[in-house]
């Protein structure tokens, strides 16, 4: 018992804070780390007889700006900064798609199911297939929709988690429709293939005047899925999907 304490106060004394100065002008957040951890495929059991498996997305894992207590309440009542807005950017040569945002508030908010959730250090994502994205529904066809037979052959996480920083501003309207982030996963809609690099990119935000408190900044480590395979699946041959 007596190494519990000990243990404890390194834990806590270990935590490393990203920091600034509070009277700049234009305030810089130094020593940002976003990590991207949990990469990992979810599959889908296809076919008539459920014989073949084909991929349905990615999830991961994604850290959130370590800052302490005080330094939120800080860039809240003096800076107008009361969230994150996290958004994923997916690069598909030759084009970029926004596949959506989410914002992540620095007060406590209460869930639909009534739990106060404080911010939390991290947040989940999932990037889906077209075929599985829609709804629950669509993910229990036997034979999916749009014809998908992609199974995810080769993917990972890259680049490195370093150090950066985040820029307080200018602010902005931000035009895309956004959503608290909640205890489940956020899912986006990938489209019929997943192949690109899948970039997460992070602004200062104020929720009640929709706004973005200073650029966006992507973060060092990026999710690359460099193939995908083609899955046989004869019994779906001919076979519509919304009457399997």
């Amino acid at each position: 018992m007596r190494l519990v304490w000990p243990l404890l106060l390194l834990f806590f004394s270990c935590t490393k804070y990203a920091s600034f100065e509070k009277d700049a002008i234009v305030l810089e957040i130094k020593g940002v780390e976003m990590e991207i951890t949990h990469l990992k495929e979810l599959t889908w059991r296809v076919g008539q007889r459920r014989e073949k498996v084909v991929s349905q997305s990615l999830s991961f894992i994604v850290d959130m700006p370590r800052l302490k207590p005080e330094d939120l309440d800080y860039l809240a009542k003096e800076r107008g900064v009361d969230a994150w807005v996290v958004r994923i950017r997916s690069e598909k040569r030759p084009a970029t798609q926004d596949l959506g945002s989410i914002y992540i508030p620095f007060e406590p908010t209460r869930t639909t199911r009534g739990i106060e959730q404080k911010m939390p250090a991290s947040a989940s994502f999932i990037i889906q297939y077209a075929a599985a994205y829609p709804s629950e529904r669509f993910r229990t066809f036997k034979c999916p929709a749009f014809s998908h037979t992609k199974r995810l052959s080769s993917f990972d996480v890259e680049g490195k988690n370093d150090e950066f920083s985040i820029i307080i501003g200018q602010s902005l309207p931000y035009p895309d429709k956004l959503e608290a982030i909640e205890l489940r996963p956020k899912a986006f809609n990938g489209g019929l293939s997943l192949t690109g690099n899948h970039f997460i990119e992070i602004a200062p935000f104020n929720v009640k005047k929709k706004t973005t408190m200073g650029p966006f900044k992507r973060i060092p480590m990026f999710i690359n899925v460099s193939s995908e395979e083609e899955v046989s699946v004869p019994s779906c041959a001919g076979i519509r999907s919304e009457h399997s």
